[in-house]
């Protein structure tokens, strides 16, 4: 095939949850006791946490004007108490109702964004950890023998990234909605990572003994892969973007005869993520959450872990357990964020819009166009269909 196929399921904080409540009942994190407290992935924290950076802003600049207002007023009346002998106060009041209204809402504005701000860093870290060995796991496989990092394609990696496309087949409702805007937002961190694969000197554990957090995760039940090392390169301090070095120990009989020209030397390939989100139609989630109900039913026949056919008609457990079940008893539905069922289609819409705009850049850089005119570039491998049996005509 002109490429592989890495199944997998959502890189998402499964753990931490998508809701205000967490998998034991229990509130995960304190900012999420508010009635307006953002629920869901990454893509909706975010969104979230920019509100409450501008809220923090308003009410930042506002107490910054009523401080100014408080000391140009004081100003006006400093020259009437020197008169009277009163020597000037040079502190804010306490009892000045604005400045301390603002004052509140911004200690108030900044303790919530820096609760979200951990919980963000978090979650992005738990997903992006995910989708980096999803991204690995999809490169190692392209350089294998007959890859196609053997059939010409190395040099576009190395010019233009290497192109790793994301299908999900999640629906936008309830918790799985949550799932996509984790994934949306791992597969774009992909983009930081820069993979280069370096023959194995028989190293192991810290590469620089001065910095204990420079370590060489060993890798012991591959035949060929020895070890990783991720990188941080962004120099500390720097507003720049963030940016990773992944190293890939390889076995050094396998990184000489196996791994392409083009990938060796220290040769660094970065990640060209893009996502395609489906969604599955609603009703395929009508028929889970059926699933969920009717096996909660069953349950509640149940007495004491006794089916109620076996306790007989006459037993009062049976009737007890009758009776709950006929007077409407609460069901749970497993899920606290379905939001009514209702698919949530724009964020669909906005994934695939952006998937194709990505696609389209890649393939542009990869063979620029002008006015409709091919310009000339060093030709990519060929691919033959009738090397696939798939894509032979009918």
């Amino acid at each position: 095939a002109i490429c592989h196929s890495v199944t997998h399921g959502a890189p998402a904080d499964h753990a931490r949850g998508f809701g205000i409540q967490g998998n034991d009942g229990s509130r995960t994190i304190e900012y999420v006791a508010e009635a307006n407290a953002a629920r869901g992935g990454l893509r909706r924290l975010e969104a979230k946490r920019a509100g409450i950076a501008r809220e923090l802003e308003t009410y930042l600049s506002s107490l910054i004007n009523s401080v100014g207002e408080y000391f140009k007023s004081r100003a006006q009346t400093a020259a009437v108490m020197q008169q009277a002998g009163l020597r000037p106060t040079r502190h804010v009041a306490p009892n000045i109702s604005s400045i301390s209204f603002y004052r509140s809402k911004t200690t108030e504005c900044a303790q919530r964004l820096q609760a979200l701000s951990w919980e963000i860093a978090v979650r992005r870290g738990n997903c992006f950890s995910q989708a980096l060995g999803i991204a690995v796991t999809s490169y190692l496989t392209s350089i294998s023998d007959g890859g196609p990092g053997w059939r010409g394609y190395a040099n576009t990696w190395l010019r233009h990234g290497y192109l790793i496309t994301f299908e999900g087949l999640l629906s936008a409702v309830g918790k799985e909605l949550g799932m996509i805007e984790d994934a949306s937002v791992a597969v774009e961190m992909l983009r930081m990572v820069h993979v280069v694969l370096v023959p194995d000197d028989g190293v192991s554990g810290t590469v620089n003994k001065n910095e204990s957090s420079c370590r060489r995760i060993p890798v012991p039940h591959s035949p060929y892969v020895r070890w990783v090392h991720l990188a941080h390169l962004s120099k500390k301090g720097s507003e720049s973007k963030s940016m990773y070095r992944l190293e890939i120990g390889l076995n050094q009989s396998y990184y000489q005869s196996r791994v392409p020209e083009p990938l060796k030397g220290g040769a660094a390939v970065r990640f060209f993520p893009v996502l395609y989100q489906m969604g599955v139609d609603i009703r395929q989630w009508g028929v889970n959450a059926g699933r969920n109900v009717t096996s909660q039913i069953k349950e509640r026949n149940k007495v004491g872990g006794v089916p109620s056919a076996e306790l007989g008609d006459n037993s009062d457990a049976a009737t007890e357990a009758s009776s709950d079940f006929n007077g409407c008893g609460l069901i749970d539905d497993g899920d606290d964020d379905d939001e009514g069922g209702v698919a949530d289609n724009e964020i669909l819409m906005a994934l695939n819009v952006e998937g194709f705009r990505k696609m389209n850049a890649y393939a542009h850089a990869v063979i620029p166009t002008t006015a409709g005119v091919t310009a000339a570039t060093s030709p990519i491998a060929a691919f033959y269909p009738s090397e696939h049996a798939q894509l032979q005509p009918l």
